[in-house]
């Protein structure tokens, strides 16, 4: 259920998607998340050496949104949609329920595209290609803080269905396979990443926390957004803390 949700990647046709289902999906997010950064891995290995290093990061970002389908960054625009309007709670709720985007939401993907290109680029040109391999595994482990960290600021819809199973044991436990899973890469890899995943856990926190002040919760959006962010913030960490 978490692969064929988070990615186009299809097991079975014949899966019953039951709200228990959904929930207890939320377990295999992020380990959903490393198996992305495996495809990109691979990927950005096949085209190490035989691709210039904007082409091959701006085919690494594509590849990305193939995989799985603009879910996430989707939830952004209508997220940046809402939030960004500047309107009272109800109102934002409405736009990001609007199937219609918005300027907002239009400026936001540009950005928010333009600065990974940039930032996978850095990577590339600096043969970091196994910041891939973790950052969609982040990006999963920051959605499933937000579900069990903060309320559903609607009472239906998808967000609502993946809370159902999930409490602080839960996040716990996913957060310990993580943690385990991440230790690999500090005495494998770098030991710079221990350094970054606590600078982008911090930014995940502020952003989801003020996500929650706003609309007194988080939905199916805003966490879709904060995967995308998280992303984000995980590949610019590792590029401040690289150079200082």
């Amino acid at each position: 259920m978490a692969l064929q949700f988070l990615t186009r990647i299809k097991i079975s046709k014949n899966l019953e998607m039951t709200a228990e289902l959904f929930s207890l999906s939320t377990f295999y997010f992020p380990f959903v998340g490393l198996m992305i950064g495996v495809i990109l891995y691979f990927g950005a290995s096949l085209g190490e050496g035989n691709l210039q290093p904007l082409t091959l990061a701006t085919l690494l970002l594509i590849l990305e949104i193939v995989i799985t389908g603009g879910l996430h960054i989707d939830g952004l625009m209508d997220t940046c949609d809402g939030i960004l309007s500047g309107r009272e709670r109800e109102k934002i709720l409405e736009i990001m329920k609007d199937s219609r985007v918005g300027a907002m939401g239009v400026i936001s993907l540009c950005l928010l595209l333009l600065l990974k290109v940039v930032f996978l680029y850095e990577i590339v040109l600096r043969d970091d290609l196994y910041m891939v391999l973790f950052m969609p595994f982040v990006g999963r482990w920051a959605m499933i803080y937000a579900l069990t960290c903060y309320p559903s600021a609607r009472s239906e819809g998808l967000g609502h269905l993946f809370r159902k199973k999930l409490n602080k044991k839960s996040f716990f436990l996913i957060s310990l396979y993580s943690l385990i899973i991440l230790s690999f890469s500090f005495y494998y890899l770098s030991d710079m990443m221990a350094l970054i995943w606590p600078l982008t856990a911090l930014m995940v926190y502020f952003t989801a926390e003020r996500i929650n002040l706003i609309l007194g919760g988080h939905t199916g959006d805003t966490y879709g957004a904060i995967s995308e962010l998280a992303e984000m913030y995980f590949l610019g960490s590792f590029l401040i803390l690289i150079n200082i």
